[in-house]
This record gives structure tokens, C-alpha cells and sequence, in this order.
């Protein structure tokens, strides 16, 4: 027997028995059902959600010629009540319907050949097999989708033997492997003739509208993102209000938003050139006044990280033979080693890094790294010292 959500996709509910349920190592529960109004996952759609007395549906799958249903609690074996999340089944009926909408209308009108589909959680997406689509063809596609929502064709589900559907003008004729007896098949009246085990709406104006939001290229094709039904109406209300956010932001409105941002982005780029120049000069300021101060190994602390790599980078390898050990607000560290200290980055680097408790890597006269133990600077800076001290050997 046929599950209940293929004999009559409109129930939202029924009665039947629980026959097994079972933990699985995931902390959910597997539950097999005598029947089931919970659509199984295949075909690019996503399973059905709702209840089954007070467990949530978290997924349904059909395993070996049996449906499993992935359940939030335990539940005992007897009779059970199936509760439908109806609005989860219709944003896929919506999605689904209007994918055979598209590839057919793509298809017949555009010469693009569908060849992957599928519905994610915001998006749902059809790969064609065409390369780089005009946003002129892209638009057409989606009028002609506007046309035949507007007409409210009926979409009728009927089963047929595979003799009839020989002679029938179905669009795809690829079937589940192993399938036998009859056929399901999904038609938009005077459009389209699919086979399909799929949830559809009842006529094309309960689609409400299909909106192509993007492309992306891929291997042999183009993939288009779009959003059908209430996605539509969800997806405009969050655009709007990251809208009205930008226009309270910038002050700007709508038509001028574009120029706004764009020179708001030039004048960001133009102040962080500003700084970085200022990070150099500042940077070349400190390294000579941390040449000028006695001792054999200098240390000195950072506010600003973004100095660290041209200050270290500046006092490795100049002329002298101290050391320097530089540490900045977030615990990077740097040692640089001027030109005439003895030993080099790769011997004295791990010494400090195991001092400060941190990581890090480097040659000839500098090693950079991380720590979270900045406490342990002095002690890195005795580390050095006394290392100094050791004759060589």
C-alpha cells in the first residue's frame, strides 16, 4: 500500500499505529509507521516536519523500501496521532511546483535543459545547462513564469501504467530504480507533463509569484538561485529592512544609496592609507629610540598590533647587536636580532616562545608568534639574558 501523503497529499492529519522505535546513536529516535502522511526525502525536496503525538519530526527517509522517522523523544508502540507542519508542506509545494514551472518554460521557450534542481531552507536553486544567462533571459524566464501563475492553471496528480505513459508527452521519463506498477505523474494543464513523487500546489496561482535572485557559475552549466511563494513576501521584508537601516545610516535615500556607500568605501580606503603611513612614520620613530636605549635585549610593549610586523621587520637585521623582544596588546610577540648578534631567530625564537608559554616560527633575525601568558614577558626577557650570558658551547 501506498503511504497516505502519495493516496491523498491534502491530509494534514490522521491515525495509525506505531510499529517500532528505536534510539540511534544521534540522541534521536528512529520510528517506523503502518502509515504516514510525513513526505520522505528525495527528488531535491526535503522531508515533511510536524508531530506524531508529542515527538517532533525532525527528518523522514525512506530506507530499503521502508519510511523512517527521525523523532526528538521516545514513543511506544500502539496507536498514534500525525499532526502535519502545513506550512513547512506548502513552501515546498510551492518551491517544487514552480521548479517544474521553470524547467519547463526554460526548456521550451529558452532552449535550456534542467539538469540538477534542489530546495535549501532560504533558497532553492535549478542548474541549467547553459553558460553565463543575460539578466534580459533571466527576466523573461521569470515574466513567463508570471504568466502562467496568473492563469491559475490546475496541477493534477494521476498514475498510469508504463504502457500509457509510452504514449503520453512526458517531459522526463528517468525512474527510481527497482520501481514497479504504476506511475505518478504531476501536470500543470497545457504546460507541463513530469513524472514526480513530489508535493505540488492544486493550481499554479497558489504559487503566488517566483523571483530569480542569482547565478552562480559551475561545472557544465549555470546554477540560478530563486525563491517562489511566501519566500517571496519573506525575503522582500528582510530586504527592507536592511534598507531602512542603510537609510538611516547614510541618510540617503534609496536611488542614492549605491553612490553613497561607494564613497563612503573611498574615503574608508583613503583613511586607512592615512594610517598605515602614520603606523610607519610612528613605527620608524620608536625604532630609533629603542636603538638608542642601553642593554643588551630591549623589550617594549604595544597598544597598537598593526605596528608590530614594520617595527620587528625594521630592527631585524640593522646595524648593532641587541635583541629585541616586542609584544603587543593581543599577544603577538616578535624577537629581532640586529646584524652582529651572535646565534640567530631559529635558536633564540623557541627560548622565548617557551618562555611567554606561546608558538611560533622564524629565521635568521626574526621569529614571530602568539601567546595567551603575556604576564611572562619579564621572564621571557631574563630567559634571553641569562642565555646571552652562557659562554658559547
Amino acid at each position: 500500500m501506498k503511504p497516505a501523503y502519495l493516496r491523498n497529499p491534502r491530509l494534514e492529519t490522521i491515525t495509525t499505529r506505531l510499529l517500532s522505535c528505536e534510539a540511534s546513536t544521534e540522541g534521536r529516535y528512529l520510528v517506523e509507521l503502518e502509515d504516514t502522511i510525513f513526505y520522505a526525502e528525495g527528488g531535491g525536496q526535503p522531508a515533511d516536519g510536524g508531530r506524531i503525538n508529542e515527538a517532533r519530526v525532525l527528518d523522514v527517509r525512506k530506507q530499503g523500501g521502508r519510511i523512517i522517522h527521525s523523532v526528538d523523544r521516545p514513543l511506544r508502540p500502539g496507536p498514534v496521532e500525525l499532526i502535519l507542519d502545513i506550512d513547512r508542506r506548502r513552501d515546498h509545494s510551492q518551491q517544487h511546483t514552480a521548479q517544474h514551472l521553470l524547467t519547463r518554460l526554460a526548456s521550451d521557450r529558452l532552449g535550456w535543459t534542467t539538469i540538477g534542481f534542489g530546495i535549501g531552507e532560504t533558497l532553492s536553486h535549478i542548474d541549467f545547462d547553459i553558460r553565463n544567462p543575460t539578466a534580459e533571459k533571466l527576466r523573461l524566464l521569470e515574466e513567463l513564469a508570471a504568466v502562467e501563475i496568473r492563469a491559475a492553471r490546475p496541477v493534477q496528480l494521476r498514475w498510469v501504467d508504463p504502457e500509457e505513459m509510452a504514449r503520453l508527452p512526458v517531459r522526463s521519463r528517468r525512474l527510481p530504480e527497482g520501481l514497479e506498477g504504476k506511475i505518478r505523474l504531476v501536470e500543470i494543464e497545457g504546460v507541463d507533463l513530469n513524472t514526480c513523487g513530489g508535493t505540488h500546489v492544486e493550481n499554479t496561482a497558489e504559487l503566488e509569484s517566483i523571483c530569480l535572485v542569482e547565478t552562480e557559475s559551475m561545472h557544465g552549466g549555470t546554477r540560478v538561485n530563486w525563491v517562489a511563494g511566501g519566500r517571496v513576501r519573506r525575503r522582500m521584508a528582510e530586504r527592507e529592512e536592511v534598507l531602512a537601516e542603510i537609510r538611516r545610516l547614510t541618510g540617503a535615500p534609496d536611488r542614492e544609496l549605491t553612490s553613497i556607500i561607494e564613497l563612503k568605501l573611498s574615503q574608508l580606503r583613503e583613511a586607512r592609507a592615512g594610517l598605515r603611513r602614520m603606523r610607519e612614520e610612528l613605527g620608524a620613530s620608536v625604532a630609533l629610540r629603542l636603538r638608542s636605549e642601553d642593554g643588551a635585549v630591549i623589550g617594549h610593549h604595544l597598544e597598537d598590533r598593526e605596528m608590530l610586523p614594520g617595527l620587528a621587520s625594521a630592527l631585524a637585521g640593522s646595524e648593532g647587536n641587541k635583541i629585541y623582544l616586542l609584544l603587543a596588546d593581543d599577544g603577538s610577540f616578535a624577537l629581532a636580532l640586529e646584524a652582529g648578534v651572535s646565534g640567530s631567530a631559529e635558536e633564540l625564537g623557541p627560548l622565548v616562545a617557551g618562555a611567554l608559554g606561546g608558538k611560533g616560527g622564524g629565521r635568521d633575525r626574526l621569529f614571530r608568534g602568539k601567546t595567551s601568558q603575556a604576564e611572562h614577558f619579564e621572564a621571557a626577557i631574563s630567559a634571553l639574558k641569562a642565555q646571552l650570558g652562557r659562554p658559547p658551547g
